[in-house]
């Protein structure tokens, strides 16, 4: 079986790989938007944590072993970033 972009003249073989390239380039910036939308969603979770923290009285940080002042810290430690 003949491979039909090797008989292709050079200024078609470049027209005929274009959709391969194409679809390669659709399938980056679909992985780049993915990536950016789970750290976002890392970023939301955060703060929602960094939040809930912060509500919470002196005596109940201290009940699970958290200070005030490691409150991101610890956050970040409890989504897993």
């Amino acid at each position: 079986m003949t491979d039909t972009v090797n008989i292709l003249p050079r200024s078609a073989r470049r027209t005929a790989l274009l959709p391969s390239t194409l679809v390669q380039s659709i399938a980056g910036l679909t992985i780049r938007i993915g990536k950016s939308v789970g750290r976002f969603g890392k970023v939301l979770q955060v703060s929602r944590m960094e939040s809930v923290l912060r509500a919470m009285s002196d005596s109940e940080l201290d009940a699970i072993g958290v200070e005030r002042r490691d409150i991101t810290q610890h956050a970040h430690y409890l989504i897993g970033c």
